[in-house]
């Protein structure tokens, strides 16, 4: 707190340290729970645009992430399609199979399973 003295010796504060001083506990406390509230929204929010690529959500709609995969063809070249969700969660890295696709629009994806 900022305190000093005026001429007379009496303790004076600065505004501020007034206006927090007065405040009534309840209002100290429902300030506080506001000001945590949001900035764990403003976390939560950052966070999640920095990990996924969203597309949609205007109004009261809902937001899909955007999954997409690398597949490397014949010849050594690369082809990345556009996969529904419960694709990308099947296919990993080093997988060999037929795939199946139609432009950029990705069909199917059977893997070969590995015989030892």
């Amino acid at each position: 707190m900022s305190e000093w003295r005026d001429f007379n010796g009496f303790v004076q504060r600065s505004p501020y340290d007034n206006f927090i001083h007065e405040m009534p506990l309840l209002f100290k406390i429902f300030t506080f729970i506001i000001v945590t509230f949001a900035a764990l929204m403003i976390i939560r929010s950052v966070r999640n645009w920095i990990r996924s690529e969203v597309s949609g959500g205007s109004g009261d709609s809902s937001t899909k992430p955007s999954y997409f995969v690398t597949f490397e063809i014949d010849g050594g070249n690369r082809l990345e399609l556009h996969v529904m969700d419960q694709e990308y969660g099947l296919i990993t890295e080093g997988d060999r199979g037929e795939l199946s696709y139609q432009g950029s629009r990705f069909k199917g994806f059977d893997r070969i399973l590995k015989t030892e």
